[in-house]
């Protein structure tokens, strides 16, 4: 009969630390970077602006923002998930590009609203 090891770091097919570690600091990052999209999308639609994404326009008038960025938010996290179950490189890789689209859409909105002297309290 075939046992496990007490260790689950000595059971058969699981990943490195390192690689572990890696996901779980991405994950987190992904997750910061989506709700930071969350946030400045906020403070851009109380300062007048307008959502650009066709999909989040018609999903905000139905749902509202907090509901479709909710949404939004665990689709990315759950496909990224799929990824890990099938290759841990894979997610890395998806997380990470997950991660630097959102950085760059947070710095380009926060810029925004510093141009038009929009409140981000």
């Amino acid at each position: 009969m075939f046992t496990l090891p007490i260790d689950p770091r000595d059971w058969p097919n699981q990943p490195p630390t390192w690689q572990s570690l890696a996901f779980f600091l991405l994950w987190i990052y992904a997750l910061v970077s989506l709700l930071g999209d969350y946030i400045f999308t906020c403070f851009g639609l109380a300062a007048g602006d307008v959502e650009r994404n066709p999909l989040n326009k018609i999903l905000f008038k139905k749902w509202g923002q907090g509901v479709t960025s909710f949404v939004d938010i665990c689709i990315v996290l759950f496909i990224g998930g799929a990824f890990a179950y099938f290759s841990i490189p894979a997610a890395l890789v998806f997380f990470g590009a997950v991660s630097a689209g959102e950085t760059f859409i947070c710095i380009k909105n926060y810029l925004l609203l510093k141009k038009q002297k929009a409140s981000l309290k």
